[in-house]
């Protein structure tokens, strides 16, 4: 009896303390995964405002010339032509893949939009699906007016 006793507490604690490791793993998995979108996210908008790419007239050439994209004439000065080269990029998922690629977002998805000025780029996080993202945010001058450049990088289990 007091066998049973004691192998039913064992198996009782051993199932509590696997379950409790089992959530700390995944809790930790999802924090690296936050992490790593939070760098990548920053690194990809500071280089988009306040670089103009390379090589600097990228926007008048095919996209495998392009070795990165910056859309600033000059530091968060967006660049018009720019702006329409890389929303026109995003039209076709070859050219999709190519862009994100390109941006160092392989294995992640990725949204941008200039608010109030109708430019956007890249998938909008899908509706319904339980995304990890990040969202980052830097003020821009474009047109002679400032605006809200946002970048949202997500990846999700079935996107990719």
């Amino acid at each position: 009896m007091d066998f049973a006793f004691a192998l039913g507490l064992f198996i009782i604690l051993f199932t509590f303390i696997s379950a409790e490791f089992t959530q700390q793993v995944n809790t930790s998995e999802r924090k690296s995964t936050f992490d790593s979108l939070r760098v990548k996210a920053d690194f990809v908008m500071e280089t988009l405002v306040k670089s103009t790419g390379s090589p600097q007239n990228w926007e008048t050439l095919s996209l495998n010339d392009v070795e990165y994209f910056g859309l600033a004439a000059s530091d968060r000065d967006l660049s018009d032509a720019k702006l329409t080269s890389f929303q026109n990029n995003t039209t076709s998922e070859p050219d999709y893949l190519i862009t994100k690629q390109k941006l160092g977002l392989e294995g992640y998805d990725y949204y941008f939009v200039l608010e109030d000025a109708g430019i956007q780029s890249g998938l909008e996080v899908p509706v319904g699906t339980d995304a990890t993202q990040v969202v980052v945010e830097r003020i821009v001058t474009y047109q002679g007016g400032a605006y809200h450049a946002r970048l949202t990088v997500y990846k999700t289990e079935n996107f990719n």
